[in-house]
């Protein structure tokens, strides 16, 4: 639902490629055969692009059982080896590779949900999600160290995901998301309970599976407190009740984007979404209501 997107992206996969290269060359030693056109095989999926990922797979997929059909569990085990990413360097000063990939990634909130914070500190981390899983029918097992298959996310995403496939990567979304509140009979402004509108997320791509996998519109059913607190502020911004807190800010040197953020608890431009989470909710009921 949100974009990954931190601005030296491409240099944190080069240093990741050059990693994982150097953790699967001590593996190749297994390998009793001539490598070298598969090595650069496999090598290409390991920084593959993320609108690419299923198609490369099959072909390389298709490429093994025609031409290494019988040693297709020691490629997988040599090249593709999930456990390379949590093994623990010889140097004290260095990090395991999936630590070293999560700081460098800077992933403050689930970019599946925007409601769970996934700040990397000392012996804490995101949880890794396969966009593309491992195991089931849907295993896609040549991507287990794609860069782009491997997703920060938070414990209940991964969790509700598991093995189903999903239909927009966080590296490269292919539906356009938005909240918006969806009154029943009375307009919501008006509504006496919250059980006369439903928060609803409508989404660019039909049936798409983020939003029914992941059971988002079931889980931001629970925050209709702070759409209520955000109609208010929203009418009262209106009202010009903010005129003299934005007067006063200004004056502090204060920027327009600063000062919504601090009126409204979150920023709202499209870069800064994965900060804090409910961001995404935030901007899109504020867009609604004709705040910006």
């Amino acid at each position: 639902m949100i974009k990954i997107s931190p601005s030296n992206l491409q240099d944190i996969a080069d240093k990741y490629l050059k990693k994982i290269c150097i953790a699967i060359d001590r593996k190749k030693k297994r390998l009793n055969f001539d490598y070298q056109e598969l090595d650069k095989e496999a090598l290409s999926l390991y920084l593959c692009p993320a609108e690419n990922l299923h198609e490369a797979h099959e072909r390389f997929k298709e490429y093994v059982h025609k031409n290494f059909y019988s040693k297709k569990d020691i490629i997988k085990n040599v090249y593709f080896d999930y456990n390379v990413l949590f093994k623990k360097p010889k140097e004290k000063t260095e990090k395991s590779i999936d630590y070293w990939l999560m700081e460098e990634l800077k992933i403050q909130v689930c970019p599946y949900c925007n409601r769970s914070y996934t700040t990397t500190i000392k012996n804490s981390r995101p949880q890794i999600d396969h966009f593309y899983p491992q195991r089931g029918k849907n295993a896609h097992p040549y991507l287990a160290l794609s860069f782009y298959n491997l997703i920060p996310s938070c414990p209940v995403c991964n969790y509700k995901k598991r093995a189903s496939l999903i239909s927009s990567n966080p590296y490269a979304p292919s539906a356009k998301y938005k909240f918006i509140i969806e009154d029943h009979e009375t307009p919501f402004i008006y509504a006496k309970t919250s059980k006369e509108w439903e928060i609803k997320l409508e989404s660019s791509k039909p049936d798409d599976k983020n939003i029914t996998v992941l059971s988002l519109e079931d889980f931001y059913a629970h925050h209709k407190d702070i759409v209520e607190e955000l109609v208010q502020k929203a009418y009262s911004y209106k009202g010009g009740y903010y005129d003299g807190l934005i007067q006063t800010f200004a004056e502090m040197g204060l920027r327009s984007n600063e000062i919504q953020t601090l009126i409204f608890g979150t920023p709202i431009q499209e870069e800064d979404l994965g900060k804090r989470p409910l961001s995404k909710l935030t901007k899109d009921i504020l867009a609604q209501l004709e705040i910006y």
